[in-house]
This record gives C-alpha cells, sequence and structure tokens, in this order.
C-alpha cells in the first residue's frame, strides 16, 4: 500500500496538542501528510509527516502553494494565550479564513474545522465561539465538503486540575463543580477524523464529540489527586467571581476577557457532553502525568491494552467492566442476537432460525467493515477495530500476513465473551451462530476477500484465530472514499 491509494492531508496545527495527535495517527495509518508550521523545530515529532511547509496563517502571502496537491484540510488553529497579541479575532478567525481561501484557489474536496462545543451558545457569550462559529459557516458555504467538530475538552484541558493539584495543591471549582463533560484524547480524535476522512457518510456533518468517560468537575479534580496519591483539597468559588474577572480583563487584555468568558459558559453549564468517541481513559493520562511525562509523552503512552486495575478475568460478558455508552450498547446488541435465535429457534427450528440470522447480515457486514478496510492494508484496517473489539470485552492481536501479492492478516482473539451467553441459551457452542455467520457474511460483502477461522477457543483451542487475505491491488477496490 502506498501513499497513492489515500487521500492527501494538510495539517494546520500540528504543533499543537490537537494537531500533534491527529499526525501521529494519519502518518500510522498510511496518510500523506503535510505539516503547516511557523518554524520546522516548532513540530515535536517532524517525523508524523511527509512534507513541512513554513507560512503563518496571519500572513496570506506566505500561503502561496500550501495546498497544492492537497485533497484534505484539517485545522485546529487556535490560540488560547494570555497573552494579548496576537488576538483570537487575528488566528482563530481570519488566520482560519485565509487557510480556507487558500484551499479554495487549489480546488481542495474536503475541508475539516475544529469548532467549540455548543458553539452557537457559547458564541452568545464568548468570542472565542463567535469567531470559531463563524469560521465553521463559512466552511459550510465554501463549496466544498466539510466535516466540523466541535469537542467537549482533551485531556490536555483537564490536564490543568492535574498541575494545580501537583504544584498548589488545592484546586478550585467554579461554582460546586457538578457541570458534566466527557473530555477526549487526541489520539482518539485523530482516529476519528481519519474515519472523517475515508468515510463518505461522515462529510458534510456537524458533530459534538466526546472521549468514553463522563465526569463531573469535582469527579475530575478528585481524579487529580488521586493520581498523585493525594489528600484532595476541592474549594468552591461563586460562578460571578469568573463574570467579574472577565469584566475587569476586557479593557487591558481582551484575549483574557475571551478566556474567562469561554470558562464562565462551560462552568455554568450542566452538561457538555458529546458523542462518545474512543476508549481511551483520563485515569491513565493522568497516571503517566504522575509519574513526570510531558503532556504529549503521557498522550503517547497511553496503550491499547486495558490498565492494570481493570478485571483480568473477562473469558464471560459479566466479567468486562464497561464504563461508556458505546459498550453498553455492545452488551445489549451481544444478548440481543441470542435472544433473537432463542426466538427464532423456539418457532421455526435451529437450521431455519439460523438461516433466518444470516438476511441482511452481509450488507451489515460491510457497513461495519468497509470504512476501516476500505483504501487500506487488511492489517492495517483490523487494528483501527481493535477498540470496538476491546469494548465487546475481547483481547485482539494482529499480525501482518502480507506476502508474495497476497493482502493478507491473521487476527487473535484471546477472549470469547459469547462462551456464558451460549450457555444461557443452550448452546454448547456459540460459534454457529456468531463467528461461522460473520466470516461467512464478510466474504459474500467483500467478493475479494477470503476468510477462514483457524481456531475456535470456545471449541478447547487456546485462542480463536481468523485468517483474511486478498490481492494487493484490491485494497484500494472498495467504495470507501
Amino acid at each position: 500500500m502506498n501513499h497513492r491509494d489515500l487521500p492527501r492531508v494538510l495539517v494546520a496545527g500540528g504543533t499543537g496538542y490537537i494537531g500533534g495527535g491527529v499526525l501521529k495517527i494519519l502518518q500510522q495509518q498510511g496518510f500523506w501528510v503535510r505539516a503547516l508550521c511557523r518554524a520546522p523545530h516548532r513540530l515535536r515529532e517532524p517525523s508524523h509527516c511527509d512534507d513541512i511547509f513554513v507560512g503563518q496563517v496571519t500572513r496570506p502571502s506566505t500561503l502561496k502553494g500550501l495546498c497544492q496537491g492537497i485533497d484534505v484540510v484539517f485545522s485546529s488553529i487556535g490560540t488560547r494565550s494570555l497573552r494579548r497579541k496576537p488576538t483570537f479575532w487575528e488566528v482563530d478567525y481570519q488566520g482560519n479564513l485565509n487557510l480556507l481561501e487558500a484551499a479554495k484557489q487549489e480546488n481542495v474536496k474536503h475541508f475539516i474545522f475544529v469548532s467549540v462545543v455548543r458553539g452557537s451558545e457559547m458564541a452568545r457569550l464568548s468570542p472565542i465561539a463567535e469567531a470559531r462559529e463563524k469560521v465553521a459557516q463559512a466552511v459550510k458555504e465554501s463549496g466544498m465538503d466539510y466535516t466540523i467538530f466541535a469537542p467537549t475538552g482533551f485531556f490536555n484541558d483537564m490536564a490543568e486540575f492535574f498541575f494545580a493539584a501537583q504544584k498548589r495543591g488545592v484546586i478550585r471549582l467554579f461554582g460546586e463543580g457538578l457541570g458534566r463533560i466527557n473530555p477526549l484524547s487526541s489520539l482518539d480524535f485523530g482516529e476519528e477524523v481519519a474515519r472523517a476522512i475515508l468515510a463518505s457518510e461522515r462529510r458534510n456533518t456537524v458533530r459534538e464529540v466526546g472521549g468514553c468517560e463522563t465526569f463531573t468537575h469535582r469527579q475530575i479534580a478528585e481524579l487529580a489527586f488521586q493520581s498523585l496519591d493525594k489528600e484532595p483539597r476541592i474549594y468552591c468559588l461563586s460562578p460571578w467571581v469568573i463574570s467579574l474577572g472577565a469584566t475587569l480583563l476586557r479593557p487591558f487584555n481582551y484575549n483574557a476577557y475571551a478566556l474567562f468568558k469561554f470558562f464562565e459558559f462551560i462552568a455554568s453549564t450542566p452538561d457538555v457532553t458529546g458523542e462518545v468517541l474512543g476508549w481511551r481513559r483520563l485515569e491513565d493520562f493522568f497516571a503517566n502525568l504522575a509519574q513526570g511525562m510531558s503532556l504529549v509523552s503521557a498522550e503517547r503512552a497511553l496503550c491499547l491494552r486495558r490498565s492494570s486495575n481493570q478485571p483480568q478475568d473477562s473469558t464471560t460478558l459479566k466479567a468486562v467492566e464497561v464504563s461508556s455508552q458505546v459498550s453498553q450498547l455492545a452488551k445489549t446488541k451481544l444478548r440481543a442476537r441470542f435472544e433473537q435465535f432463542a426466538q427464532l429457534r423456539a418457532k421455526y427450528g435451529t437450521a431455519k432460525a439460523i438461516e433466518m440470522l444470516r438476511e441482511g447480515l452481509p450488507e451489515r457486514q460491510k457497513t461495519l467493515m468497509n470504512p476501516f478496510i476500505a483504501l487500506v492494508p487488511l492489517a492495517e484496517g483490523f487494528r483501527r477495530s481493535i477498540p470496538i473489539f476491546e469494548q465487546l470485552g475481547m483481547e485482539m492481536e494482529v499480525v501482518d500476513l502480507s506476502n508474495q501479492g497476497k493482502d493478507g492478516v491473521l487476527e487473535i482473539q484471546r477472549v470469547c465473551p459469547y462462551r456464558e451467553l451460549a450457555a444461557e441459551f443452550g448452546l454448547s457452542s456459540p460459534c454457529q451462530i456468531t463467528c461461522d455467520l460473520e466470516v461467512e457474511a464478510i466474504q459474500q460483502a467483500f467478493p475479494d476477500l477470503k476468510g477462514r477461522i483457524l481456531s475456535k477457543l470456545a471449541r478447547g483451542d487456546c485462542v480463536c484465530l481468523f485468517k483474511y487475505e486478498r490481492e494487493v491491488n484490491s485494497t484500494a477496490s472498495h467504495d470507501g472514499k
């Protein structure tokens, strides 16, 4: 698989926390990526991009040729500095409009922009939100395909709780700290950006997104102290304090005023949660910070395995502890298939029940799998799907078997969450209504893809092994974009 098979992406904002995470994920997934930055040394990990373009979004004359050969532009450009210059109107607003114009001049196909959660509501209070909402509207009217993300907040924002607990030993909350938020890892966000690039159904959408866990502000403060093994010292300030501070700052430092109004909205809004993405946990991020890692290192160290404090005996569905709405939904769907089978079996018999379960399954498998395996090698696509299997209670590994013109992958599953359900519904093995049907359906959904089950944990083997392969030139043949 080479870069020619994937869209070429420009990342603006790659020197920051959000853009840096996006850069890393896109590079891992095989995209050709150009990074825009004011100076090459500002990129923490230059190896995550194929080309570095030196320019400033606030100076349009420096952007000539920036989008040449680019299919997709991603922008998280913005300033959150308390310094008076440059202003957020110069960076968040005009800088992104300059970037948008550069993209239009080169006929870029797709523009991805990072706005703010509850943007239309917040714009009435916070000038930062107003600026970014104006850009979002311009993107929608640009004539290009667009994807606008409105994140609830990122792990680096939550790190302010950690550093307050670490350096001052005290965390001060505005109000009672009961507002709810589901903060997001930049790597989880990067994976969703990659999906938005490849999947046409994710285009021309505005999505409020967050992470897999929901907290109150007080709970995040408590988690920060817990990660440092310190007794919590949390104090509440009346919300009028931040409002007064913003008013006093406005004549002297408009950037600081805008930030205070931003925080005022977040502190006074009961719920700023968004669509659940990803699987990375804030507790693990704080634990990495407690070991002395930087923000970037703490983020990059988040691993695919469950934390050591999570249950190790996960051989049954009941043993899998799920904290996100996505995991709960997955758990419900697992049981639903067995309940459906039991009802059909009672009415029509086993053979007919299995035949009825086949109906529509190839179409569903194509909808599920195509965003993962279209335009990328099978091993890379299956690695992208690991978080989904983890939410089902499985432990998955992927081995690249590509060789001699074949694109091949070995999928290893060490845990089967179906076994207890099978026993509950009177089946000796779950395979006949789960894996056997799914592998069969995948081959029907993707005629160029051959699949085999090499071993079955549910029948006594040590692991489940699934082998898939296709011709190398078929990696770009599916209809994902």
